[in-house]
């Protein structure tokens, strides 16, 4: 064979090999385009599976509403708390992990409570007992014959205990080492609702109405919760959060929902303003006044009789959705004129005074009636408008030394608003977080309706050698203030 014949030879070689190793190639892209269509059908699938479920779920929701045989909740209603107490109880196992003169911890701590007042014994009984044996059965011999278990906790908390009703939150705590030394903290939760009127556990369709769109409930609490936790972990607070790649999030929502639609009866405890649920280990807040037309735990389980032993412990003094009970620290409230509201708060009302203290006590009280009467006269020239006057006083004693102090805001309004609305304003105002007694200045709680007119403030630190003078920021002050900092 010529030379001219083998570079000829060698040439369709090549060209054989190159073909074959295309082929291959375009095969192997063919195959994994394929696999990857199967897949994302696969997936769609299961996701339109999914979203099907939940929008066959949201559709057949409300077939069968059937109307409350109790009137629905208003945000001016106020609510009773229930005349029973409790008493705490403590069991201990395990080795002794901490100890100081007469303070001894062992390895598992148990805390929980008995309650008490309840007319019909049996029901209470029966509740305590639940209690009981819910927090005895978190004991885990396992667990405690651990050495890298370090310490276990289980402790019961009154959650709720208004309207009839309670809830409460059994949380376990356990503090492991792992096999990497490293030390991990476990927490698991157990929950118990009771109307006490018949001792019957509560089920969590039952804190809401007939006509409630739960799953929206849920759907919208699960979105704020999961979405708040995703910008945390991924230090995006401070970003847009509306531009933020919720699909994780959403996918979660979908698969939590087709659960409940399998199992409404979720694990829950609710206090006054929020309902937790518990899915896993996670626990996500509905917040009741966010929802309020939809809430029904309030009135459905109020009792037309008397439930308990000592009845005076039965006031109904807060308003719904709000904790802070004022009746003690409130010492004079009402109308000086027909358009001006009035409200005194004594801030250590519970406190004993000396007999000097006492006489101070008058002085500040004298200053504070004679401002009511000033600001009355300003409300008796403007008929057209209503005012609010929120006042608040304290008297101590220190090493001999006694001081005093107040502060108070005037507001004004619309009459006719001060007229309709005045109780949805305190309403509003009680809602608020408070981490101490304030006087309120109302046009924080609604700017568009309620005008800040005046702020008046007094600390006097020696009543025997006043030197301090009254402080006043008027409107005008604020508003320069204001623009100041803005």
């Amino acid at each position: 064979m010529s030379q001219l014949d083998n570079k000829k030879t060698n040439k369709a070689k090549k060209t054989f090999f190159m073909l074959l190793t295309f082929s291959v190639i375009c095969a192997a892209v063919t195959f994994a385009c394929i696999y990857n269509t199967i897949t994302l059908r696969k997936e769609n699938l299961q996701n339109i599976s999914v979203k099907q479920e939940l929008q066959n779920t949201i559709i057949t929701e409300d077939k069968e509403v059937r109307e409350d045989a109790f009137e629905k909740i208003k945000l001016t209603d106020k609510y009773s708390n229930n005349g029973i107490t409790t008493e705490d109880r403590n069991i201990s196992y395990g080795d002794i992990i901490y100890q100081y003169e007469s303070n001894i911890r062992r390895k598992l701590e148990i805390d929980y409570f008995q309650i008490s007042g309840l007319k019909n014994k049996s029901i209470q009984d029966k509740i305590n007992k639940e209690i009981e044996n819910t927090v005895l059965s978190l004991r885990n011999d396992d667990e405690l014959n651990n050495s890298n278990v370090r310490s276990i906790s289980v402790s019961a908390y009154l959650s709720a205990n208004f309207s009839d009703v309670i809830s409460v939150v059994i949380t376990k705590f356990v503090n492991e080492v792992n096999g990497e030394g490293i030390e991990e903290y476990k927490y698991s939760y157990e929950t118990l609702n009771y109307s006490l009127k018949d001792g019957k556990k509560i089920e969590f369709k039952n804190l809401f109405t007939q006509d409630a769109p739960i799953k929206n409930i849920i759907t919208q609490s699960i979105y704020d919760s999961l979405a708040w936790d995703y910008a945390n972990n991924e230090g995006l607070l401070d970003a847009d959060m509306d531009n933020l790649d919720y699909s994780g999030i959403e996918d979660d929502i979908f698969k939590f929902l087709v659960k409940y639609n399998k199992n409404p009866n979720l694990k829950f405890y609710f206090n006054q303003n929020t309902i937790n649920f518990i899915d896993e280990a996670n626990i996500h807040e509905v917040e009741m006044e966010k929802f309020y037309e939809s809430i029904a735990i309030y009135n459905r389980y109020k009792s037309s009789e008397n439930l308990y032993e000592d009845e005076s412990l039965v006031k109904a003094t807060n308003y719904v959705f709000s904790f802070t009970d004022m009746t003690d620290f409130v010492v004079d409230e009402g109308k000086k004129t027909d358009n001006l509201h009035y409200r005194i708060i004594k801030y250590n009302a519970n406190e004993e005074l000396s007999e000097e203290c006492k006489k101070a006590e008058e002085s500040v009280q004298d200053i504070i009636y004679q401002r009511i009467n000033e600001y009355a006269i300003i409300a008796n020239k403007n008929k057209q408008s209503g005012y609010v006057l929120d006042i608040i006083y304290g008297v101590s004693e220190y090493y001999g030394r006694i001081s005093y102090n107040y502060s108070m805001y005037f507001c004004s309004m619309d009459r006719e608003y001060f007229d309709t609305n005045l109780e949805e304003l305190f309403a509003g105002e009680a809602r608020k977080d408070k981490v101490e007694l304030w006087a309120c200045d109302y046009s924080y709680i609604n700017p568009e309706d309620v005008t800040f007119e005046e702020e008046r403030s007094l600390y006097i630190e020696d009543y025997n050698n006043p030197t301090e003078t009254e402080q006043i920021i008027t409107r005008a002050d604020r508003e320069q203030m204001e623009a100041e900092y803005y």
